[in-house]
C-alpha cells in the first residue's frame, strides 16, 4: 500500500483541460460514468466543456494527493488553501463540484459551504446559476461530524484519509446531480399561463 501511494504522479499544477484528452464521443443518453477506462464524462465534457472541481483543504500534501486522483479520473481541477480562497475562486470560475475540506484557519468549511449556497442561490457564482455540489472531506467522520456538513449545506461526504475508489464512486455519484442542475438550468423556469 505504501508503494502504491509513492507511485502516484503529483501534479504540480492542475491538470490539462480534460475536453482535450483523447474521451469516446458521446451523446446525451450515453452512460455517465465511464468507469473501465476511468473517464468520468458529463454534459460539460459532452458540449466540450471539462467537468470541473475545486479541491479546498489547507495542507499541501492533501491538495497533491486529491489533484493527482482527479487527474487520474480524468476530471480538471483547481486548488484553494482554504475556505476564503475557495468562495473567492468560485465567483471567477466555475466548478461543478467542490471538495472541501471541513476543518481549516480563516475560513473553515462549514462557513465556506455556507457562503457558497447563499451565493449561488442569489446567482452570484460564475457559470450557469445552479446550485454548487460540495463534498465535505474530514478525518472525523463520526455522525455528529457528518450531521453539522449536511446542516451546512454539503451535499456530500468522504472520510479522510480518501481512498481512490471511494473518491471515484463519490464523484460518479453526484456527477448525474451536476448533469441533471445543468440541464434544468438551460431550460430555464417553467411559467404558467
Amino acid at each position: 500500500m505504501l508503494e502504491e501511494r509513492a507511485a502516484i504522479e503529483i501534479a504540480e499544477e492542475p491538470a490539462a483541460p480534460a475536453a482535450n484528452m483523447d474521451l469516446p464521443k458521446l451523446t446525451l443518453s450515453s452512460t455517465t460514468a465511464f468507469v473501465g477506462q476511468r473517464a468520468l464524462l458529463s454534459f460539460r465534457q459532452i458540449e466540450g466543456q471539462p467537468f470541473r472541481v475545486l479541491i479546498t483543504d489547507d495542507i499541501l500534501m492533501n491538495r497533491k494527493v486529491l489533484g493527482a486522483m482527479c487527474k487520474r479520473m480524468h476530471v480538471a481541477f483547481d486548488y484553494a488553501q482554504d475556505g476564503r480562497a475557495c468562495v473567492e475562486k468560485c465567483k471567477e470560475t466555475a466548478y461543478d463540484l467542490v471538495l472541501m475540506d471541513v476543518q481549516m484557519p480563516e475560513c473553515d468549511g462549514i462557513q465556506a459551504t455556507r457562503e457558497l449556497k447563499a451565493l449561488s442561490s442569489a446567482g452570484l457564482l460564475a457559470g450557469l446559476h445552479v446550485d454548487i455540489l460540495i463534498i465535505g472531506c474530514s478525518a472525523n467522520s463520526q455522525d455528529a461530524d457528518i450531521q453539522a456538513c449536511f446542516k451546512a449545506g454539503m451535499d456530500d461526504f468522504i472520510a479522510k484519509p480518501v481512498r481512490f475508489p471511494v473518491l471515484e464512486s463519490v464523484v460518479s455519484s453526484n456527477l448525474k446531480k451536476v448533469e441533471t442542475r445543468i440541464a434544468s438550468s438551460l431550460q430555464g423556469p417553467q411559467r404558467s399561463l
